[in-house]
């Protein structure tokens, strides 16, 4: 069986602990209500990183978005719903009510939600399809929240979206020092 250019296992997965902070972060200034000057702060943070390290941040945020909605797509379909019915209008929906997304960014984020469902990486759609612009930006990064939000009120945790990616990080350096130590032993 021949794969998809496309496919999740051919995606660089970036910066997802970058990534990762900017999602706690927002989900903590949701839930306190405090977000006063953290937009100046975030966006020193990113500036930091420069153009590559900034790439790399956004394939991380797309490998959360992929994470999310494989997850959430087990989690619906486990109670015999669909994902593309409940979750991309919800997070669509929500995103236009919003006056910080640019409505140019909406049918970007349509694609990136839709592409886990069926099997392809969210950061190689969007390679496919031609750079990042402005405009995606703010709406890449509600998608992510929206989505850790969700994740987060389904299992009645405010910590749950975090802690899946943390949890899955550890997984892979523990089988990678578990791979590692079985070559240094043959």
């Amino acid at each position: 069986m021949m794969t998809s250019p496309l496919a999740p296992d051919r995606a660089p997965v970036g910066d997802i602990a970058a990534a990762l902070t900017v999602l706690d972060t927002r989900l903590k200034s949701i839930g306190s209500g405090e977000a006063a000057g953290e937009d100046e702060l975030r966006s020193r943070y990113l500036e930091s990183f420069g153009p590559l390290g900034a790439a790399a941040v956004l394939d991380g945020a797309c490998t959360l978005i992929y994470v999310y909605m494989q997850w959430l797509e087990d989690a619906y379909s486990s109670q015999d719903e669909d994902v593309m019915e409940h979750v991309v209008p919800w997070v669509l929906g929500t995103m236009k009510l919003m006056k910080v997304v640019d409505d140019e960014g909406i049918p970007t984020m349509a694609a990136l939600l839709v592409a886990p469902v069926v099997g392809i990486s969210p950061t190689l759609w969007r390679r496919e399809h031609g750079p990042w612009r402005k405009e995606e930006m703010t709406a890449l990064e509600v998608a992510m929240v929206l989505l850790g939000l969700r994740v987060n009120e389904l299992t009645g945790d405010d910590d749950s979206a975090v802690r899946l990616i943390t949890d899955l990080l550890d997984q892979f350096e523990a089988d990678d020092e578990a791979g590692d130590e079985a070559d240094d032993g043959a």
